[in-house]
């Protein structure tokens, strides 16, 4: 395995990307600046999540061997997720940061909080799919 940090681009349009270090194993997340993952709001991380479930829908459409890479992708989507303080507070901001709609968006991810009508669009499939990941990674956090 490398000992060079692996930098994975989410959007190259919104210049998003997650970078992991085998060496110190941190995660920092580059929106477009970089923010170790457990300095990164909630809104940000539900964003993250959801440029991995889009990515997740790719790998299922043309599916192919497990490798390194998805790998990687896998334990980085665990670590953001644990993250969260528990189940609830990740459907909470699922909820309070996503409306469900007929396309993806996440350029409102990295807008403040506290400005209300300003969520992430997302499809019902990248819904279940974040919910079924924070239900197996957080529904049997103790």
């Amino acid at each position: 395995m490398s000992l060079q940090p692996t930098t994975i681009i989410l959007s190259a349009e919104l210049k998003h990307s997650i970078t992991y270090d085998t060496t110190t194993s941190s995660l920092t997340a580059n929106l477009p600046e970089p923010t170790p993952i457990e300095k990164v709001p909630n809104k940000q991380k539900l964003m993250l999540l959801i440029y991995f479930a889009l990515r997740d829908k790719e790998q299922v459409s043309s599916p192919r061997k497990i490798n390194g890479q998805i790998s990687l992708e896998l334990g980085i989507v665990e670590r953001i997720l644990l993250q969260f303080s528990n189940l609830a507070q990740a459907k909470r901001t699922l909820k309070e940061y996503t409306n469900v709609e007929d396309r993806t968006d996440t350029r409102m991810g990295t807008v403040r909080a506290s400005e209300k009508g300003k969520n992430m669009a997302i499809t019902v499939e990248v819904k279940d799919t974040l919910l079924g990941w924070f239900n197996d990674v957080l529904g049997s956090k103790v």
